[in-house]
């Protein structure tokens, strides 16, 4: 019970702390589930581990997005457990226990992480990593290492930019092969045995992708642009850099753990801190707040045993910090419920297509695009697909079309601000203007 009432109050808060329901947590999933194909029948620059678990937990629960909610609470529940569970397993103090935990779950909501992300989902599969192989130091067990080999496997799968964290595992081998006095011998053993399960995950990852016939999308969203898009001169609206006031906490929680590893001087400390370290780089290159959710997870197990007074303080800070964010993604406003209604009374059964957003209409109105493949309204995605976009569109012939305002800015940098010229001439040319909402949202029909 001591390790399950930090988890269980968490849990509980989530209900009542604003959810950031992603439009990609609710289409990706959706889309698998009508059928389509990712990458090939919609643009998905990530991994599809969890939209196709999510598609799993919406056939159980049903597509809504309270079902999403759920996972979401369920998720923020299970991770705090692990930080606890991680904690009691270096220490037996059962107040670092629980201030770990609190810590956690305080960075988290104070992070925006009340959310279902790919970090998120991310961070209870690295914590296991991580107990994996401090715990092997301890009691040599290979299991132990096959198992962190699957879960770096599926971290993969995951999100290929889990990558960069790689530099840990070497911490962990030279570690073994120097602190330990390990001939090579054995260090080659441990290194393969680490390394064959992951690369398995991923071949069974690249064997399906291939019987779906989408091995040479996957290479053109997951890996071209993934990994090349920073450098094939894409327009700056694609990198989101934080700001000075943006970059205070981060770098003080940063500075707070190094402070303790230095003091403590313990390899399962400083592991902790190359996890947290490197999974900074998740945040980039855009930019956002819960992307920070795998660092604040070993920054608390860092940060457990710090005096009591520090934790106060620390807490206090947390907290403020926590109140003077503002939730403004929650994606489900009032607006969005508006287009949604009307779309739904006005326009049942007829094909649709939504320009500039919002996309988590297909969702709510279990509507898939009328053109495919579906491609994100942003202009990093849309820079990047270009022309096509054009001809799928009038391929597709959706018979109502929702256009939300766009921003008039100099550039098409921004969201909102991207505005597919040929796409509008042609809606201009053979719709009509049916509808127009008080805020400037207008639904076209076909002439």
């Amino acid at each position: 019970m001591g390790l399950l009432f930090i988890p269980l109050v968490a849990g509980v808060l989530s209900v009542f702390i604003p959810f950031t329901y992603w439009p990609e947590m609710l289409n990706w999933p959706f889309f698998l589930g009508q059928g389509w194909l990712p990458y090939r029948d919609f643009a998905i620059i990530h991994t599809p581990l969890l939209p196709s678990l999510l598609l799993v937990f919406y056939k159980l629960f049903g597509f809504n997005p309270n079902t999403l909610h759920l996972f979401g609470t369920g998720l923020i529940a299970v991770t705090a457990l692990l930080v606890g569970l991680v904690s009691r397993s270096r220490s037996g103090d059962w107040r670092g226990v629980w201030m770990a935990q609190i810590l956690f779950c305080l960075l988290l909501f104070a992070f925006q992480g009340n959310t279902v992300w790919f970090e998120s989902f991310l961070t209870p599969i690295l914590l296991g990593v991580y107990w994996c192989h401090v715990s092997y130091l301890e009691k040599p067990r290979f299991w132990k290492l096959i198992a962190s080999g699957l879960l770096i496997g599926f971290a993969l799968v995951t999100k290929q930019t889990v990558g960069y964290i790689f530099p840990v595992f070497l911490i962990f081998s030279v570690y073994l092969w120097q602190g330990k006095k390990m001939p090579m011998l054995a260090l080659g053993k441990v290194i393969l045995t680490v390394f064959i399960p992951a690369i398995l995950i991923i071949f069974g990852l690249l064997i399906a992708l291939y019987r779906l016939e989408v091995i040479t999308d996957f290479w053109r969203w997951g890996a071209q642009y993934v990994f090349l898009k920073p450098f094939m001169g894409s327009h700056g609206g694609y990198v989101l850099l934080p700001t000075i006031k943006q970059s205070v906490v981060p770098m003080l929680l940063l500075l707070f753990c190094v402070v303790t590893v230095v003091k403590k001087q313990n390899f399962s400390d400083i592991y902790a801190l190359g996890f947290m370290a490197f999974s900074f780089l998740f945040a980039f290159p855009r930019f956002e707040f819960f992307h920070l959710v795998p660092s604040a997870a070993f920054a608390a197990i860092i940060l457990r045993k710090q005096n009591f007074k520090f934790l106060i303080t620390t807490i206090f800070a947390l907290v403020l910090f926590f109140q003077l964010q503002k939730y403004t993604h929650t994606f489900l406003d009032e607006k969005t419920m508006k287009i949604q209604s009307v779309n739904k009374s006005r326009y049942y059964g007829k094909s649709l297509f939504v320009l500039n957003g919002p996309d988590q209409i297909y969702f709510l109105n279990i509507t898939p695009p009328a053109v495919k493949p579906w491609v994100p309204q942003l202009p990093w995605y849309l820079d990047y697909y270009g022309h096509q976009f054009f001809l799928d569109f009038v391929k597709g012939s959706p018979e109502v079309v929702v256009v939300s305002p766009y921003l008039n800015t100099p550039t098409r940098d921004g969201l909102g601000a991207y505005k597919p010229a040929e796409v509008l001439q042609y809606i201009q040319n053979n719709y009509k203007r049916d509808l127009q909402l008080a805020d400037g949202t207008a639904f076209y029909i076909k002439k």
